[in-house]
């Protein structure tokens, strides 16, 4: 391979080095989606909203405030859902929104992909909170499965 093919390619991210630590990063961030799912499932209502792309996530409601901060992630967002031409999956990627159970404003959302393995090759998290609020205070511990 020429370099300036590799050039190319390592500025799409289309190298298998940029793919596999997208896999790391997404196998490092599987413990944090599992205890926010793990909350959401002990204190929320229903399962969490799944959307398809940025502008399903910004017609969801948020607290005052929010909405600027999701317009700062927009080219991140749109760039991680972009990530599954790069990975070569046939799946397409989502967003999983955790709204709160007591105002039904999105805290949390993250955008997912899964390979056509069914493993993770995607978790990014965004969070929307409140000054008197934390990350941990939306987390559970996850146990076996018993």
């Amino acid at each position: 391979m020429g370099l300036i093919s590799f050039l190319k390619k390592t500025a799409a991210g289309h190298t298998d080095r940029q793919k596999q630590a997208r896999y790391d990063r997404a196998n490092a961030r599987a413990n944090e989606y599992m205890e926010v799912a793990q909350w959401y499932a002990e204190e929320g209502d229903g399962n969490p909203r799944i959307l398809q792309n940025y502008q399903e996530l910004s017609a969801l409601p948020f607290r005052q405030g929010h909405a600027a901060v999701l317009v700062g992630y927009r080219n991140d967002i749109t760039r991680k859902l972009g990530h599954a031409a790069h990975i070569g999956t046939r799946q397409n990627p989502w967003i999983a929104a955790f709204l709160r159970p007591d105002d039904g404003t999105v805290y949390c959302a993250y955008v997912l992909l899964r390979d056509d393995n069914q493993q993770f090759a995607l978790m990014k998290a965004y969070w929307f909170l409140s000054g008197n609020e934390t990350e941990a205070g939306y987390k559970r511990p996850v146990f076996g499965v018993l």
